[in-house]
């Protein structure tokens, strides 16, 4: 139902038939990472995001964090309300990341979003170091000022050839911009936080979306 593959099974979970005959034994195999990414993740914390919205954004994240290699992916933590906060630069230790995460706290100030995308697509631009990089944003999408907008951001990523990806939080009515973003700058919108932290992670470590049952006849 959240569109992810189930990779925490072995073959004993499986019992495959052929021709009227149980064919054993199985091999279950998963294709590990490729490659090494910069993610950077941008929460809106501003007063159109409840407490149970930022709480729900840092689990995402956190959970996120928890798929690093913990040896050279990297990921750096921005917020925005009406200014742009880095929470945490790009960091590879993922106790240190969640430590800034568990930090960030709802401040019922403004909304700039375009703003908070912006500047997250220009630290990872400027600051993020491997060749698989991109952009994750947890929000509402909903803004009430700044002095960044929609053009500004397309531009800069396609420039940088950095993928926006985003996960509406309860953007019911509101999630158009991040759709349309995801969708000019190669990234994805996501509808759920199970598919969010498979497929962008998947997606920024050459993980390939399938496993493999094998059997010998």
């Amino acid at each position: 139902f959240s569109d992810v593959i189930t990779r925490a099974v072995d073959s004993s979970n499986f019992r495959l038939v052929e021709d009227g005959f149980v064919q054993e034994p199985l091999r279950f195999s998963c294709p590990g990472a490729t490659k090494s990414f910069s993610l950077s993740i941008v929460i809106g914390v501003g007063s159109t995001m409840s407490a149970g919205d930022v709480s729900f954004a840092k689990g995402v994240a956190t959970r996120i964090v928890d798929r690093m290699n913990g040896i050279s992916d990297e990921v750096a933590v921005l917020t925005y309300d009406d200014n742009v906060n880095l929470q945490s630069s790009f960091n590879y230790i993922p106790i240190v990341l969640k430590q800034n995460i568990d930090a960030i706290n709802p401040t019922g100030r403004g909304n700039y979003f375009w703003d908070g995308v912006y500047e997250g697509v220009r630290y990872c631009a400027n600051d993020g170091n491997r060749m698989s990089r991109g952009v994750l944003i947890l929000s509402n999408g909903k803004g009430d000022g700044g002095s960044k907008n929609t053009n500004d951001v397309v531009q800069l990523a396609k420039l940088a050839k950095l993928p926006v990806y985003s996960l509406g939080i309860s953007a019911v009515n509101s999630d158009q911009d991040m759709r349309d973003l995801a969708a000019q700058t190669g990234g994805k919108y996501f509808n759920n936080a199970d598919q969010c932290v498979q497929e962008l992670v998947d997606a920024l470590n050459g993980t390939p979306p399938y496993c493999t049952l094998e059997y010998e006849t």
